[in-house]
């Protein structure tokens, strides 16, 4: 006892714990792995804006290291890419939704992009493709990810895939179609007045579009 007594108290060591990856649930497989970083993604573009979120921030909101992101994206670029088209492939579905696919061809086409107007610009990751101030409508077009969404939101028109005759044919329309929705996702109308805007501006596109796909 005296013994102990000399040596005093123990001493009080400082323990950090590590947080569990992934929050402490670990992804089934790749794909699960990468939905949950494109989630995290998405979570910090909506937080902090298109430009904000660093491949840091989004491992640290993902709950794992940077080196597990570049296990599945190359670069923080790749990784907004990726997150980019994810979105502009969930707004398609629901446009398509919206344009019922037993409607004329011209009906389907203007539900879908009064639909467009209604919910791009709730999206950040589909929203600066149709800032003015920022992007060139004709420069947007050139743009691969930007080509391979219009191609498949025109095939919308027709009901199904579009032909390389067809889709040179849909170019000029959409960026016809692009400047109009940038103008009224920027200042949005309201009610039916969408529609309208779209069905008077469009006219003349729409009527010159044969109603039978190119071959």
């Amino acid at each position: 006892l005296p013994t102990l007594i000399a040596l005093g108290p123990p001493a009080r060591y400082s323990v950090r714990m590590r947080k569990a990856p992934w929050g402490g649930s670990v992804p089934r497989n790749e794909t699960e792995a990468r939905d949950r970083l494109l989630d995290a993604t998405e979570r910090c573009v909506r937080r902090d804006g298109v430009e904000g979120p660093s491949l840091a921030s989004v491992a640290a909101e993902a709950g794992v290291s940077r080196r597990t992101v570049y296990r599945y994206f190359a670069s923080g670029q790749e990784l907004l890419a990726a997150a980019e088209i994810r979105a502009g492939g969930g707004l398609l579905d629901r446009l398509r939704r919206a344009a019922d696919p037993k409607l004329a061809p011209r009906e389907r086409l203007l539900r879908a992009l009064v639909a467009f107007v209604e919910e791009a610009p709730t999206d950040p990751l589909v929203s600066r493709y149709l800032d003015p101030e920022a992007l060139d409508p004709a420069t947007v077009l050139n743009d691969d990810t930007v080509r391979r969404a219009l191609t498949q939101f025109a095939a919308v028109y027709y009901g199904k895939p579009l032909t390389k005759r067809a889709a040179r044919e849909f170019r000029d329309l959409g960026e016809l179609t692009m400047r109009i929705l940038m103008s009224l996702c920027m200042v949005p109308a309201k009610g039916r007045r969408t529609r309208r805007l779209i069905e008077l501006t469009l006219h003349r596109a729409l009527d010159d579009l044969p109603t039978q796909m190119p071959k």
